[in-house]
């Protein structure tokens, strides 16, 4: 089982937690992704057993990195103000609680799960580049804010504050 994190080299999960109500993958460099799932649920979603030696197993873990300080330092005064954010977080106190924490509280948090054809793992708070390519540079970061199959899609344009909205 390979874990393959935006950016970076892909490398080999060396251990499986298989939790009560969560599933922690530790990566050979020393990293742990922590999935807020109970391990059955993703065996039964990905047909494998989490049981077996991690190199026994053919699935990929597709993940993007936590954003960097210097991006939360701009978001997050942007999604705590910001009126249509605001709006659209009403009546979701999940998303209301993400906006209100600090920066290592995020980072603290257990990861979303996709399953369509390997395990696609996200970040609840954690705005990406829109560019594709590391070599294009853009201003515009983007985060989906989901509370069961609730969606917000928030564009922040880093360097002019522009924002763009969208449930």
């Amino acid at each position: 089982m390979r874990a393959i994190i935006t950016h970076q080299p892909s490398c080999e999960v060396t251990q499986i937690d298989r939790l009560a109500d969560e599933t922690v993958f530790h990566l050979a460099t020393g990293q742990h992704l922590r999935v807020g799932v109970a391990p059955s649920v993703l065996e039964k979603r990905l047909r494998i057993n989490l049981a077996q030696p991690p190199s026994n197993l053919r699935t990929d873990i597709f993940c993007h990195p936590f954003m960097s300080r210097a991006v939360w330092d701009v978001v997050a005064p942007i999604v705590r103000t910001h009126p249509d954010i605001q709006q659209l977080f009403t009546g979701h106190p999940k998303l209301q609680a993400l906006a209100e924490m600090g920066y290592d509280e995020l980072r603290e948090l257990p990861l979303r799960a996709y399953i369509t054809g390997g395990l696609y793992l996200s970040y609840p708070f954690n705005f990406m580049s829109r560019a594709i390519d590391p070599q294009l540079e853009t201003s515009e970061y983007l985060c989906d804010f989901m509370d069961g199959d609730y969606l917000v899609k928030v564009v922040v344009d880093l360097d002019s504050r522009a924002v763009t909205v969208t449930q």
